[in-house]
């Protein structure tokens, strides 16, 4: 690429985590334009050190005194109970000065940018976004953090299409399945990925009895370093190291090496060498892999789920950063000392000037008198400092004295106004964020079961044991049949995971067929004002109040809450999932089995979604049962099943069930789980 179109071109950022402030610190000394982390409460790595309030601001200092950037993620589901809260904490962050928070919560979001003038939001990668179509109908985002199942080519085609700048990671840890649609950590044991505690089920070994190589849903660490080049000229905004839980020498060492192949490229002369890389996978790997940017098949590591990296000598590294400055803040000062006169000091950093008289008077000296080198050498101790004095003036009378206390403080003083002046700009004041109201809504009509099948046979069940609504997948090739046999109670299922290509073909059908209703998957297809009746699938994640009214659609209501969660919906018009099969991971990634053993014997189905995907089900059917009971006095009336078989039989329990009729479920109990009704997730 020309150089003049490397003058022009805006400069990608490169965004480095920080667990920790020394961290944070670590990240922008050697070279990161921003850097992202979290509080103690609502962000999605509840197991790193994270910051309090005031180390989010004193983070957040640091980073404006080097003219970059510091953003805060607030990126786990919110509950009803938490949302006042969560807003409060984002009222801080906003008069802290943060750049940017990283939000999943779609609404969250939405009412972010009706409160907060300045404060740029971010969608995290737990929102799931993977399309052109979900960005444009999203206009609260400032930026996107697209999925990293994306290859080169979708990411190219959804930056031509959208005006939104997108984000991407480039090196580190990859989940198996979809950031925020897993919920395999949260099912096992409670601990939820949605909320920040992922467990990481992905790096367990699974079928050990006859697989030599049982990690199978382990992947290994994404590394784009070579692909900057090609990164740049797509229009990429900014790319992303991961690692919140990751050291300082992980975070000092990949940021380096990025900051030197990023500017090598804008230089003209684009270089990473064999040394850069193994420096990289001497800092943490599980084998690297361009991932799905590259469309690569593959990108599990089997053997071995932990850290691989290569060991090298200290004096090697050391020899590395050498050669790497660490950034410095440039200043010129000059010093006046007078006898009888207080001490005169000034410094100037670019547009600032900072002048300083002391509180005391030169006094002459008794014995020793000051030289201009002793007052040098006071003011050049700032080794542990972002500052580096490039030229130093000192006007001194003869025979003067001044206690070196007296100096260290005049210095100590004369930095902290710069940092004071320079980071006051980003200061704003706290304001009273206000909340949409929540109205409440409540269904009294008869109850609805609203089920998902998977065969004609399974549809004709369904339609003989009274089903309100057939959900059916919009891939199955059988699609005009079952349109002819559920007529009026056909609803179209729209898988979750949808990309740009596949769009046309799912309105065609959409048009062809005119369903009564489509259960989505994905907000996609919302932004095309479809005339049929809507029903949000689980994959929406709704988890409070303000996200299904911001959606403004019934939905299936997420399977992490508890009752006492379900009963503080204001809005009862939602789904509640109460039998079938639970998909619990989707992944891009195909996988060689097709069923998956734990080390407690707990078998975990897998299959292949016909849009293409692979699904991974639950090892225990939901089963609600009598609890439905406790949903209806709660005033829920729409009961959602994903049933593969015994179709008619299970639908018929639940009516006896509601009618009250006694039934023998000990079976159903053994084989059956309540998922997070009575326990929820923290």
């Amino acid at each position: 690429m020309p150089a003049l179109l490397h003058s022009i071109m805006k400069k990608i950022e490169l965004l480095a985590p920080a667990g920790n402030l020394e961290i944070l610190k670590t990240a922008i000394d050697y070279g990161a334009d921003a850097v992202y982390f979290a509080g103690k409460r609502f962000g999605a790595r509840a197991y790193a050190p994270n910051f309090t309030l005031g180390e989010i601001e004193k983070g957040a200092d640091y980073a404006h005194l080097f003219e970059k950037k510091a953003y805060v993620a607030v990126n786990t589901l919110l509950k009803n109970s938490e949302f006042r809260e969560a807003l409060d904490y984002i009222n801080e962050l906003y008069a802290i000065g943060v750049d940017a928070v990283i939000v999943q919560d779609f609404a969250l979001a939405k009412i972010i940018k009706e409160n907060f003038s300045g404060l740029e939001v971010h969608a995290s990668t737990q929102a799931t976004i993977h399309n052109s179509d979900t960005i444009d109908s999203a206009k609260q985002f400032d930026r996107v953090i697209l999925a990293r199942e994306l290859t080169k080519l979708q990411i190219k085609n959804i930056i031509k299409k959208t005006k939104t700048p997108v984000e991407i990671f480039v090196h580190g840890a990859l989940c198996f399945s979809f950031s925020g649609q897993c919920l395999m950590s949260s099912i096992i044991g409670g601990r939820s990925g949605n909320r920040g505690r992922c467990a990481q089920p992905c790096r367990k070994p699974y079928n050990i009895k006859s697989e030599k190589k049982p990690y199978l849903l382990s992947t290994a660490d994404l590394c784009l370093i070579d692909s900057i080049p090609e990164i740049i000229k797509m229009g990429v905004a900014a790319i992303k190291i991961e690692g919140r839980m990751k050291n300082r020498e992980y975070v000092k060492t990949v940021v380096s090496i990025y900051r030197k192949a990023i500017d090598s490229f804008y230089k003209g002369n684009f270089n990473v060498t064999k040394n850069d890389i193994e420096l990289l996978m001497s800092s943490f790997n599980r084998t690297f892999t361009k991932g799905f940017f590259n469309n690569e098949k593959n990108i599990i590591a089997s053997e071995i789920p932990t850290n691989r990296s290569v060991s090298f000598k200290e004096s090697r590294q050391d020899l590395v950063f050498k050669k790497i400055k660490k950034r410095k803040l440039h200043v010129n000062i000059s010093i006046e000392l007078k006898l009888t006169k207080k001490i005169k000091v000034e410094l100037k950093h670019k547009g600032y000037e900072i002048k300083l008289n002391s509180s005391f008077i030169v006094q002459k000296a008794e014995k020793k008198p000051l030289t201009q080198d002793n007052i040098k050498a006071v003011f050049s101790k700032i080794k542990d400092t972002p500052f580096q004095i490039d030229s130093f003036k000192c006007i001194l009378d003869d025979n003067v004295f001044v206690p070196f206390s007296k100096l260290t403080n005049l210095r100590d003083k004369l930095f902290d106004n710069l940092i004071l002046h320079n980071n006051i700009r980003f200061k704003r004041p706290e304001i009273k964020p206000t909340l949409p109201e929540i109205k409440n809504v409540s269904i009294t009509t008869k109850p609805e079961f609203f089920v998902k099948v998977y065969d004609l046979n399974g549809m004709r069940q369904a339609l003989d044991a009274g089903a309100d609504i057939i959900y059916y997948n919009i891939y199955n090739k059988d699609i005009n049949k079952a349109f002819e046999i559920a007529k009026s109670k056909l609803f179209f299922e729209i898988p979750s995971i949808t990309y740009d290509e596949q769009i046309p073909f799912l309105l065609s059908q959409i048009k062809k067929y005119n369903p009564s209703g489509i259960l989505i998957g994905n907000p996609a297809l919302l932004k095309y004002g479809l005339k049929q009746k809507i029903h949000l699938n689980y994959s929406f994640n709704l988890f409070n109040d303000y996200n299904l009214s911001y959606w403004n659609y019934p939905g299936i209501i997420s399977p992490e809450l508890n009752f006492q969660e379900l009963d503080s919906f204001k809005n009862r018009n939602f789904i509640v999932f109460v039998h079938g099969n639970l998909v619990v991971m989707s992944s891009k990634q195909k996988i060689r089995v097709n069923k998956l053993a734990d080390s407690k014997r707990e078998i975990f189905p897998v299959r292949i979604n016909p849009a293409g995907y692979t699904e991974i089900l639950n090892s225990r059917k939901v089963g609600l049962l009598n609890y439905i009971h406790r949903l209806l006095r709660m005033g829920v009336r729409s009961f959602y099943m994903d049933l593969e078989d015994n179709v008619k039989q299970t639908i018929l329990i639940y009516n006896k069930l509601i009618q009250k009729k006694r039934i023998d479920l000990s079976q159903m109990k053994k084989t059956s789980t309540t998922m997070h009704l009575r326990r929820g997730v923290e």
